[in-house]
């Protein structure tokens, strides 16, 4: 592993590490002062060209995740060459001593991991307190071998995320068609995917079709209000998401190709020029598990207030 593979390795984990906690278990320590604990032991060390498949986590002293890949499902992979390892120092060294089965958990400081010279990112202070999880999933013999893991784990994350959705979405429309019948609300329509429309105003001419390209006036909040996105100037300046430089007009698209969530394909089809509609959208229909900001989190059901003005 060279200086540079190194210093991507320790720059990845500041996006993230398995996250494990410690036991009591055997303790080591590097040779500039890093201490680390074995949650588990493994036993099959890396071989030179061999490559290492682990997981990672960060946390903060607030116990604030900052990433979690054994989550995301997003594991790391790099390559082992012991001439080169042999020279790291920090997690470096502590990398090099991995071995198939290992968890290990890291206290350290910003300034520790980043001693190497990267620099401490701008939200982090050198003195703040990080613990780094690190979980080894795999030790295989070569890039044949790793494309195959890879291949099995894409395969077995794609069926966990499909049987994740379904749960999801039953869960999300329960709590949509709760509100609405809280609210004294019907759907006017409910499109085949499941998003809820309530037609507030009724437009002219026919539905918006694929293909088409519409113009739409749109007001976005979650089902408690909270306000993330709106293409008016003048409402955006009194819920306090105005951003300086944007340009506050209509939003057009062509309906159908993609452009926008699912929710919004769906829902705006169901409405003609003139049209004035609440969207109910599912989280399954709008960014799923990610969380888009700090107020769409994973998981939020979405609800538009939108005036369909032109279709072309």
């Amino acid at each position: 592993m060279t200086k540079t593979t190194i210093k991507l390795f320790t720059l990845a984990l500041v996006a993230g590490t398995l996250a494990l906690t410690s036991c009591g278990k055997k303790t080591a320590e590097t040779s500039d002062g890093i201490k680390y604990t074995y949650i588990e032991e493994g036993d099959q060390a890396p071989k030179d060209g061999e490559f290492v498949i682990y997981n990672f986590s960060m946390r903060n002293d607030e116990d604030s995740t900052i990433v979690d890949s054994y989550v995301d499902r997003t594991p790391q992979y790099y390559q082992f060459v012991d001439s080169l390892m042999a020279q790291e120092v920090g997690v470096g060294e502590i990398i090099r001593v991995l071995k198939n089965g290992d968890s290990i958990v890291v206290n350290l400081t910003a300034a520790q991991l980043y001693s190497n010279g990267m620099g401490i990112p701008p939200f982090m202070q050198e003195d703040d307190q990080l613990q780094i999880s690190i979980g080894v999933l795999a030790v295989l013999k070569d890039q044949t071998e790793l494309s195959d893991w890879m291949r099995k784990f894409n395969e077995e994350s794609a069926r966990i995320e499909e049987e994740n959705s379904k749960v999801t979405f039953e869960k999300d429309v329960k709590t949509i068609d709760a509100f609405l019948a809280e609210k004294g609300l019907e759907p006017t329509v409910i499109t085949e995917s499941g998003v809820r429309v309530v037609i507030e105003q009724a437009g002219t001419g026919e539905n918006a079709q694929a293909g088409q390209e519409v113009s739409v006036n749109y007001f976005g909040t979650l089902l408690d209000g909270a306000v993330f996105d709106t293409n008016d100037a003048e409402k955006a300046k009194e819920n306090n998401v105005f951003m300086e430089g944007r340009n506050y007009e209509p939003f057009t698209f062509q309906l159908g190709a993609g452009m926008v969530i699912k929710g919004w394909d769906e829902g705006l089809a169901a409405l003609n020029k003139g049209a004035k509609a609440k969207l109910y959208i599912p989280s399954t229909l709008a960014y799923g598990s990610r969380a888009r900001s700090e107020v769409i989190k994973a998981n939020s059901i979405l609800v538009f207030d939108v005036e369909l003005l032109e279709i072309k």
